[in-house]
This record gives C-alpha cells, structure tokens and sequence, in this order.
C-alpha cells in the first residue's frame, strides 16, 4: 500500500526534511505549527499546515489524541513521527495503528522493547551482544543505587533507563558526588521522559560513540547501511557527526555491521533504526537501538546515496526493498555540523532572538537543513539546534575542508550560534588526527577556546565597515577626523573592544591601513553580494556581514560606530548574579544566610530543554533569593541578594 497523505507529527528542519522527499514521491503533506512557530518554513512547504492551539508541548507535539485527530480530518493515510517528541512512543504508535493509520516507524512491541536501556540490555545479553557491566534492577532507592555504584567502581554514568539525546545523564567520579548527580539526573528524566528509573553502568574513559544504520522492510530483509562516529559532544550531545568512522578496521566494521543486522532480525524489526555502540579500543559494547530516524542520518545517505527518508515511507506502505546488502557501498566520506544557537565562550548559554539572515549553501557544496529563514525568532521554548551542514568528500581530509569552507559561508546572522566553535574544532591537531574520543570537547578545551581575532583579521573586519570596500570615498562619509591631507582615523567596536585606525589614500588596488602603530596594504580581491575576500598584507581573510554583524573567517563578532550596549551588571560580579537567559527556575541550591564560594552553584533553571546551572565568580553572602521555584524569568533578571 503506496502511501498518499502524510501527516509530519514534527517541526522545523526534521520536518522539511520528510516533506522534501514526499515531493520526490508525490506524497501530499500536512505540517502543524504552534503560534510561535506561524512564520517558520515548515508552515508554508506543506500541502496544508494546521495550527496546533496551546501553551506547552504537552498541549501541542505531545498532544496524542489532538494529532490523530488532524491526521484524519485533512485525509491522511499516515504519520511520520521525526524524531524526538513522540517518535519512539509506544502508546503513539498504537493509538495510530488503531486509528487506522499507517505510523511510519517500527512496532509498538519494538519501541517498548528497544526504548528502555533496562529492557534491550536484557534482550542483547540474550542475543550474546556484548554489553557495558552495570546495575539494572527495579530497586531505585538513592542509598541502593549509590552501593550498586561503589560495587560498579567509580566512574559511573547515571542513565535515564527511558531517556535519549542526551539528556538525563550523568557522570559520577567520586562518591561522594553522587547523590547530588543522582537528584539532577531523576529530576531532568522526569520532566523530559516521564519517568524518573535511572540504570547505573560502568563509564568507559575512552570510549568512541559508534553506531550502525539499519533499515528492515516487512518481507524479512535486514540492511546495514555502515557506520557513523558521533563521539564530538558536548553534555552528551551530538555536536559533530561523520561518517564512516576512521576507528574502525575492515574485521571490526564486519562485525558490528553484522552484530547489527543480527538484532534487527532477531526482533523483527521494521523501519529504520540506529544500534549505538560504545567502541573501547577494539572492544565494542552495545549501548541502546534508537528506534527512529536520526538527526544525523544524512551523513550516511551522503555516502551510500540511498534517501533513508523514502525506505521509511516505503517499508511502512508494506512495500518490499528493491536491492540487496551489496548494492549498499561506501562512497567517500561527509561530516555533518549540528549549529546550535548558544554562544560557547559564555558557558555555552542559549541564544535567543531574531535570525536576521541565514547563508545560501548554494555557493559552498554543502547540504544545508535549516528549520528557520530570515526574520525568524529563536525562543527557549523548543530546541537549540537551528540547522545542519553536511559536507562531502572523496576522503576525510576533503570532508573536512569543505566543512571549514561551508561554516564559513553559511553565516547566521542576528544571534550567537556555535559556528566559530565547530571550526575550532575542526581545525585543530587531534580532531585532523582522530583522536575523537567522547571526551573530546573537555579534553582540548584550551586549544578550543576563544581566539582573538589576528591583526589581519581585524583590519579587514574594519575595512569592510569603510565606505571605500565599495569604491566610494572615506573622507566622504562615517565620523572621523583627518591627521592630515593623505590620512584619516575611523574609531569603531568590535564587540565592546575600542579600536582606532588610520586609513590612507587609495595606492591604485591597494589601500593603506595603519592600526597598533604600523601600515598594512589592504585590497579586496572578491565580493559576492555581502561576502568580501581581502589580501591584508599576505593574508588572505574572509568577511562576511548583516547590519552591524560581521563573521571574519568564520569568527562571529558585533562591529559597530557607537560603544555597544549590554547588560547591567551592577547587581553582581561578573554578571552570575543575573539571569543570563530567560527561562524556568528548577531548583534554589544555596540556603538564605549561607555563604558561598566562587563556583558554587546558585540556582539551576531550565531553557530550550537543558538544564543551565547559575555559578558563583565571586565569595559572597546569600541574603536572600529573588526569583522562586518554578517561576518563569526574563533575560538579565536578579536572582539573588547577596553581600
């Protein structure tokens, strides 16, 4: 049975993506959309949107019986889940199917099955897959839990038994860490699974994360589709993708291909999934079978060709695979860069905003899967991943080069976004080299910070803010006063720094720039649109601008005329006094009347579905909290008094 109309039970990139291949297939579709999401893309490329009326995600993207409901008004056969929301939820999936409706995923049996760590570890040890020792039993008294621990050996992980991407989890290295850990992990795990049953394993210090593509039809064939390394995270969670992994020998890949494909048939799985492997050494262990589409899966249709979107639809119509496991190769390699909206040099902290403008993937052979366009607002109300970059190669180191090409071409302009931070990793000696343990984010954080922007990229920065990049005169336009008949200074402000330059007359190409007390000759060698390319001195620097943002080689910066505005920050040093963002207050740790230490925790408050803890910069007295548990807060509000 073809499918005909297709309800995306989804938002933003993931369901742009299905609707996509749905056009390939002449598929008709239906989008939903909240109210703040009524100027998004998602709302205009489907055949008909519906507008999904409420205030939280239990109203909306959660809303079982409000989504069925939809899909048979507008005469839908069928409902893609994406992933995430409701894409591995049992009881979705049932109420679907008994709806008469095809649900484009596996089984209910396979989603409860494989979706509970506790439960699929017991199936794999059945199976003879290798798995990580640890504690899996019912008893989840915090005292127990914390024995089984001591028995385990430190370190351990905490896992939400019913969690994913993510979230509810966490590292313990020290006993007496652990209670601690075990409250945070409970209390996230209930508020994003509904279910606060944590598993506690052995944590491997240097693991790989390694996961395997499959994809079942229902007339019993079982494909592998290779493999893909994910072990770039931050706070377990995916940053930087590729595929396939350089770990992995031909004997090795055969068998965790193969260990793969012997799962999916010993369940008789439908549809696609991903099995997710820690990988230590030449040692693999299972980790969990996410029973959906991934939200790196174009990585690996970059290096098969296979759109791993239409054998879903196809294996849900009933329909029978055309090929068979030979005709699926591995075709060069592709790294795909997840761009968040946070801003890495300040802890990470979630952007919020307008998207002014967002690059065309056009100019930079990437693929492109953005859920926003220009004027779009980012909120804390949904994740903060905005978009996806999939680069391809015919090897790694092409892969790679074509992805720091892409990030630079591909700006997102209006707010902070981790763009700069993705080729700082890609950049750098140990991701070139390999060494792409899932620690590895935390283990080069030095060479992974912030970097100051180098004397060229400075001058060409502030060249492009000058009318001259244009062809027209500096002594024309812009506030500045003139040293004298060949030299002129211009003041300007690169984020909140004050920076003076004296420019010269044009020298026929060139102009002459003179900044920290010695000339430069500076000439613009392209310009497409807002992208300009500069010779300064022998440096060759990219820049890239919307209004007063500007991205110099791929480093996002604010560049202005005027001393910038910014915060207040008078009610506490460093600012950890104020709420960096808006959001919802989860829990208040310090007791009124206590004293604290810098870096001790303050408060912990949730945005864009993570939980962020507010820390101390500085010793002080805690007088008294000026927000409550539970209350929803602006940007920039007081948090504490204190003394």
């Amino acid at each position: 049975m073809k499918i005909k109309k297709l309800l995306i039970a989804n938002r933003a990139e993931i369901a742009i993506r299905i609707m996509r291949t749905c056009q390939k297939l002449g598929i008709k579709t239906v989008s939903l959309y909240t109210l703040e999401e009524e100027n998004l893309p998602q709302r205009f490329i489907a055949d008909d949107s519906v507008l999904l009326e409420g205030n939280s995600l239990s109203e909306t993207y959660l809303n079982i019986d409000k989504i069925i409901s939809i899909a048979k008004e507008y005469g839908c056969d069928a409902i893609h889940p994406g992933y995430g929301f409701l894409s591995e939820n049992a009881e979705f999936c049932k109420k679907v199917v008994a709806n008469d409706l095809i649900f484009v995923g596996p089984t209910p049996d396979s989603i409860t099955m494989m979706g509970d760590k506790k439960g699929s570890k017991e199936k794999m040890i059945e199976l003879g897959v290798p798995t990580i020792p640890g504690y899996h039993g019912a008893n989840q008294d915090a005292d127990h839990l914390k024995s089984e621990a001591c028995k385990i050996g430190y370190p351990v992980l905490i896992k939400a038994s019913a969690g994913g991407g993510g979230k509810g989890m966490r590292i313990v290295y020290d006993e007496k860490d652990f209670l601690e850990s075990l409250d945070s992990c409970k209390r996230e795990a209930i508020k994003s699974f509904g279910s606060d049953v944590v598993l506690i394993e052995k944590f491997i210090e240097n693991p790989r994360h390694i996961e395997i593509q499959v994809m079942s039809d229902n007339h019993g064939n079982h494909f592998h589709f290779f493999d893909r390394e994910c072990s770039i995270q931050r706070r377990h969670q995916k940053i930087i993708e590729e595929a396939p992994s350089i770990a992995l020998n031909d004997e090795l890949r055969e068998n965790m291909t193969q260990t793969s494909v012997h799962i999916t048939k010993s369940i008789n799985y439908s549809g696609a999934g991903t099995i997710e492997y820690i990988l230590d050494g030449d040692q693999f262990y299972f980790l969990e079978m996410n029973t959906r589409l991934q939200v790196e899966h174009p990585v690996t249709e970059m290096i098969t060709g296979f759109d791993l979107v239409r054998l879903q639809l196809v294996a849900a119509g009933n329909e029978e695979f055309d090929f068979d496991q030979d005709d699926i190769e591995i075709l060069g390699h592709s790294i795909e860069c997840r761009i968040y909206a946070e801003d890495p040099d300040n802890d990470f902290l979630p952007s919020v905003g307008r998207l002014k403008y967002i690059g065309d993937a056009e100019y930079s052979e990437a693929r492109l899967e953005c859920g926003y366009s220009d004027g779009n607002e980012i909120t804390i109300n949904f994740d903060p991943m905005i978009a996806k970059v999939i680069s391809t190669g015919e090897d790694r180191e092409e892969a790679i080069e074509r992805s720091l090409e892409s990030l630079k071409s591909i700006p997102f302009f209006g707010l902070k976004t981790n763009i700069e931070y993705l080729s700082r990793i890609l950049n750098s000696e140990p991701f070139y080299e390999g060494d792409t343990y899932t620690h590895f984010v935390k283990t080069y954080e030095d060479i992974l910070g912030s970097v100051r922007p180098s004397r060229s990229e400075v001058i060409a920065a502030l060249m492009h803010k000058l009318p001259i990049s244009h062809g027209t005169n500096p002594w024309d336009s812009l506030s500045s006063f003139r040293l004298g008949e060949d030299e002129k200074v211009f003041t300007f402000y690169l984020d909140e720094e004050e920076i003076s330059i004296s420019v010269n007359t044009h020298f026929e190409s060139f102009t002459k720039i003179k900044y920290q007390g010695s000339w430069s000759m500076v000439k613009l060698v392209d310009q497409f649109d807002d992208i300009c390319s500069y010779i300064v001195d022998r440096d060759m620097v990219t820049v890239v601008s919307f209004d007063d943002d500007v991205i110099v080689n791929g480093k996002f910066y604010k560049l202005t005329n005027n001393y910038p505005k910014r915060s207040d920050d008078s009610t506490g040093a460093g600012g950890d006094m104020l709420s960096p963002m808006p959001g919802k207050i989860l829990k208040l740790v310090v007791e009124p009347g206590a004293s604290f230490k810098t870096g001790d925790s303050l408060v912990i408050m949730e945005a864009m579905k993570m939980e962020h803890t507010i820390k101390a910069s500085t010793d002080g007295k805690l007088l008294s909290y000026l927000v409550k548990e539970g209350e929803l807060i602006s940007g920039d509000a007081r948090l504490i008094d204190f003394e």
